[in-house]
């Protein structure tokens, strides 16, 4: 997710040196606990299980292990094998193709 956030800098002004909250917003969540990374608790969490379930078709498998266990999201190309990461993302209007453009460049699974 840092690298998503470093590209988005770059993006946004060529040199990097644009932080997050001069232009856009951008953070993610522990997936332990759905507390946000680098903002302030707020009254909820988001668990990116629950949000890719909401958005997505993948099913979820309960994985036990010896102190316990925990759901894991099942990928239709890649399976188990990926780890889920939810980024929240707000910029102006004016700035979604930079965005798309990011988030394209990125995308491992396209």
């Amino acid at each position: 997710m840092r690298h998503v956030d470093s590209e988005l800098q770059k993006a946004m002004d060529g040199d990097g040196t644009v932080e997050s909250g001069d232009k856009y917003f951008f953070d993610w969540s522990d997936p332990a606990t759905g507390l946000p990374i680098n903002s302030r608790r707020g009254p909820s969490i988001l668990v990116d299980n629950d949000l890719l379930e909401r958005f997505f078709s993948f099913n979820s498998v309960y994985v036990c292990v010896g102190g316990g266990g925990c759901r894991m999201i099942e990928h239709p190309k890649l399976g188990l094998n990926v780890y889920p990461a939810s980024g929240i993302i707000c910029v102006a209007n004016d700035d979604l193709p930079l965005l798309t453009d990011v988030l394209t460049r990125l995308s491992v699974t396209s």
